[in-house]
């Protein structure tokens, strides 16, 4: 059977007239990122092959596979042998605990939610791959990630687009990506279903055709976010008042980042309905809580913007994903200033300070920013 689409043709190419002579390849040990490497090695690409070793984070909690694992550099090396690709296992832990690990700390200890992945995309693993693809004199990378990069015929400029998948699409994840770093991108799996993708590696031989995906943040081990802000920080944020929105004390938190917006697990509060967490006062390091209908809000505060295409016209509708699991929500977005202020049509759950809020036009990633306390400077 024929797995690939026009195989002589693939259709992941931004500019068809001009395919990379040689590729580095971030290959993780997993399926993904192994159908990267095979599909441009098919195609006709030299493919070279980076593992990196993010750090040392111990046991996964049990059950829960976990991405940047000692089996995840085996499954690389396996891959890459059998693809007759050279692979090189390059140490980011320092950069990877400088950039993303010790600011999560911190900024969970503050009472908001960051995503890792969204910062260290951008900041050490997309820095690392394109500072060897111009060490040795590679023409593009590439990863693992579900979504495409096409060029624009006008301007040449680099499009980051949805994965064909939608059940898969980490678009997300690279929206933070700038726009030189997104010139260098490579994208195979997004133009694949994922079950095409594993049909093709069985087909081929490669033994990780079935491997489950990684369910959990690397670094988090087996406390959860919670024991690794503690790890960390050398400390754990004191505890506190649990109370509702009129300042009641309803009970006791043993420390704000053991919760996020929308929480219910945890409050053990008593009453005939069950509270969930509405808000974080890290100043008077309080869990404001209230009940479900309370979590749902119908605008936000993005910061720190960055746009890979022009920012929206005032009152543009374009859809806006709060957090990578959330469906895209239709909204209108105006910018005030630094800052962009989103009008969803429909309330949103859960809308949390910290994560990334990522604009689309159809399948286009326009750009975004960071979540923010309403009236704060987060």
């Amino acid at each position: 059977m024929n797995y690939l689409t026009d195989i002589d043709a693939p259709p992941f190419w931004p500019d068809p007239a001009r395919r990379p002579r040689r590729v580095v390849v971030g290959m993780s040990g997993g399926v993904d990122s192994a159908f990267a490497a095979w599909s441009l090695a098919r195609a006709g690409a030299e493919v070279i092959g980076i593992h990196f070793k993010m750090g040392d984070f111990g046991p996964a909690a049990a059950g829960v596979a976990r991405c940047c694992s000692w089996e995840d550099a085996r499954d690389a090396r396996r891959v890459a042998d059998l693809l007759g690709v050279p692979l090189y296992v390059v140490s980011v832990a320092d950069a990877f605990e400088r950039e993303v690990i010790m600011p999560f700390a911190r900024a969970y200890a503050s009472g908001l939610t960051p995503n890792p992945c969204i910062v260290c995309n951008p900041a050490v693993k997309w820095r690392e791959l394109i500072k060897k693809a111009q060490e040795i004199g590679a023409d593009a990378v590439s990863t693992g990630h579900h979504c495409r990069v096409i060029r624009d015929p006008g301007s040449g400029r680099p499009r980051l687009l949805r994965g064909r998948y939608e059940g898969k699409d980490q678009s997300y994840f690279l929206a933070r990506l700038s726009l030189d770093q997104l010139q260098w991108a490579v994208l195979p799996a997004g133009w694949f279903m994922k079950d095409v993708i594993r049909a093709a590696l069985r087909d081929a031989g490669i033994p990780i055709a079935l491997k489950p995906e990684s369910q959990d943040v690397c670094f988090t081990g087996q406390g959860g976010y919670a024991a690794a802000v503690e790890r960390y920080l050398g400390t754990a944020p004191p505890p506190g008042e649990i109370v509702d929105a009129g300042g009641n004390v309803l009970g006791r938190h043993p420390g704000i980042h053991h919760f996020t917006i929308g929480q219910r697990k945890g409050l053990d509060l008593p009453g005939p309905r069950p509270h969930y967490v509405t808000a974080i006062d890290a100043a008077l390091n309080r869990v404001v809580v209230g009940g479900e209908e309370d979590i749902f809000c119908r605008e936000a505060v993005a910061r720190d913007l960055h746009w890979l295409q022009d920012p929206p016209a005032p009152g543009e509708a374009c859809q806006v994903k709060v957090r990578y699991q959330a469906a895209p929500a239709n909204a209108r977005v105006v910018m005030e200033g630094p800052r962009l202020r989103i009008l969803f049509d429909h309330p949103q759950r859960a809308v949390t300070p910290g994560q990334a809020a990522v604009v689309y036009r159809g399948d286009e990633v326009r750009g975004g920013g960071i979540i923010a306390r309403e009236g704060g400077s987060d």
